[in-house]
């Protein structure tokens, strides 16, 4: 395996895990209780399923055809979602839950996608990398979301356990 093949197989595990996530994200925005969980949520939703056009878009901008790898990885992350989502009863600590589940689906995208950057960089693959670093800022930033609202849900769940 040479370095161009690295970067395909990792542009297609990406390009596989985003498209996890677009199928799982539903399931936590319609468990949730807490009205600002569920927007950001809905808006990552939208947010990942423009990423997997721009990643199609780097797969263009190398006329490769666009194709996913299965990403283990993230299926495991997704049902671990799909998991606090079923927990009840619902309310914060399922919220908590399933902000818990999308914040290490976060930091598991931040991780790869610095990564396959770090490849296209060294390729000299620019317009690739440019769209995938627009993919990654959109990744902390909801990372940045996510912590906001866990501190404002962690209060709300103390504060109803010290009734």
């Amino acid at each position: 395996m040479n370095l161009h093949e690295l970067f395909v197989e990792k542009l297609q595990e990406v390009a596989g895990a985003e498209k996890l996530l677009v199928a799982g994200l539903p399931a936590l925005i319609n468990a949730s209780s807490d009205a600002e969980l569920q927007a950001a949520l809905a808006e990552h939703l939208k947010q990942t399923e423009t990423q997997v056009t721009r990643i199609a878009d780097v797969h263009a901008s190398l006329r490769l055809k666009p194709k996913s790898r299965t990403c283990k990885p993230m299926a495991a992350l997704v049902a671990d979602g799909a998991k606090a989502a079923l927990a009840k009863p619902a309310g914060e600590i399922r919220d908590l839950a399933m902000l818990g589940a999308a914040q290490r689906v976060e930091y598991f995208e931040i991780a790869v996608y610095l990564s396959t950057i770090s490849l296209a960089k060294t390729l000299g693959y620019g317009d690739a990398t440019n769209l995938l670093v627009e993919n990654l800022l959109e990744e902390q930033k909801a990372a940045d979301h996510l912590k906001k609202i866990s501190k404002s849900l962690l209060e709300r769940a103390q504060d109803e356990a010290f009734k």
